[in-house]
């Protein structure tokens, strides 16, 4: 059976490069958002997909969201759920991000339960680990960010059990930091994680797939055939931190992923959006149209090292700007000269430096001798 997942959606009015709205509780970053929301649902409804995950961090801010920004994004989120085919399930896992503390409860995505029908039932997570069986006898595992990691792995040892003792295939989804993942811009730089494969089920035979997300970089950590453990990533780009090493916008969707085979694809929902852009100009040699065409549909960030250029660069922006686009961060960074005032070997003594000092600042010989001296009195 086919499940479409997604991760890391933060909702939030995001204050970098958002433009009003009609809606004053809202503005054009959460809109795209939902918007990119609108579009994961409309997709499996049209293939008929009657199961869905959000795979944690529905929202970006634990404790400092707006009540009516909250409710508006419950209702929306329920509303663009029940488009879906009659029959079709949510399944929510609690993401850190969801959390009030480190801990699953209380969290921010429990009312989403109190949304579910008859036909569109909505399944929150409300333990650290949890296994539910699907139509075609297939099943999800469900695995909550917590701190107490101790009981989160016990718990995921004794799941697995049920599942391998049930000859169950199961894709598990979870929302944590696996060891020998990475974050952000910079894909060669490995963390830490609390979680390894083998935690996860890895080398259980029936768990197909492992999906995760925590963060946001989609990167296949292993793959034998069609089985696969992989971060989906974030649905949309969120800022900065998500572009490529080269700076250039990173792709960002949703997955389709059988349960029985563990076979996967993903819908790459970038280009339908705004992505944030980082240019280093001096680095790039980018050419100034190519620049704000760029601004004029993207976030942007240009780094630029040279004063000149960034008063041409800025003065482009400013005259071409399209108004109801966003403004881009135009950076100046200019590094320091550094020069060496004194001719300074790399054997010379302290005496030789000072003496060169007091020959380039003062030219005074009865100060040079009295301050040799001093330095000799030091050296006894």
């Amino acid at each position: 059976m086919k499940v479409l997942a997604m991760g890391d959606i933060h909702l939030d009015t995001f204050s970098s490069f958002a433009l009003p709205v009609d809606n004053p509780v809202s503005n054009s970053r959460l809109e795209n958002i939902l918007e990119a929301m609108r579009l994961a649902f409309k997709t499996g409804t049209g293939q008929g997909i009657t199961n869905y995950v959000i795979n944690g961090d529905l929202f970006n801010q634990r404790n400092k969201i707006s009540p009516a920004m909250y409710s508006y994004c419950i209702k929306e989120v329920v509303l663009m759920f029940h488009t879906c085919p009659k029959g079709s399930k949510l399944f929510v896992t609690i993401g850190n991000h969801d959390e009030s503390s480190r801990f699953m409860k209380p969290n921010s995505v429990d009312i989403l339960s109190s949304f579910s029908t008859e036909n569109h039932k909505i399944i929150v997570a409300q333990d650290l680990v949890e296994v539910h069986k699907l139509e075609d006898e297939t099943a999800l595992a469900l695995v909550s960010f917590t701190e107490d990691v101790e009981s989160s792995k016990k718990m995921l040892a004794e799941q697995l059990d049920y599942i391998t003792k049930s000859k169950l295939k199961t894709i598990l989804f979870a929302h944590l930091g696996i060891d020998g993942s990475s974050s952000g811009r910079w894909a060669s730089h490995k963390l830490g994680g609390a979680y390894n494969l083998a935690d996860l089920g890895w080398n259980r035979k029936y768990v197909t797939s492992i999906v995760t997300s925590h963060y946001h970089t989609r990167q296949i950590l292993k793959q034998s055939k069609s089985k696969r453990a992989w971060y989906i990533g974030d649905l949309t780009e969120l800022n900065f931190n998500d572009v490529n090493e080269d700076g250039i916008g990173a792709p960002r969707g949703f997955d389709i992923i059988d349960t029985e085979t563990g076979e996967s694809e993903f819908y790459d929902l970038s280009d339908k959006f705004p992505k944030f852009m980082i240019y280093d100009v001096d680095q790039d040699k980018i050419d100034i149209d190519e620049l704000l065409e760029s601004m004029n549909k993207n976030y942007v960030k240009i780094v630029v090292h040279d004063k000149d250029v960034y008063q041409k660069i800025t003065k482009a922006y400013k005259e071409q700007h399209k108004e109801g686009t966003p403004y881009a961060n135009i950076q100046l960074k200019v590094e320091p000269k550094q020069e060496q005032e004194l001719e300074i070997g790399a054997t010379e003594s302290d005496a030789d430096i000072l003496g060169k000092y007091m020959d380039k600042f003062y030219q005074d010989k009865d100060l040079k001798d009295l301050a040799l001296s001093y330095l000799e009195r030091a050296e006894e």
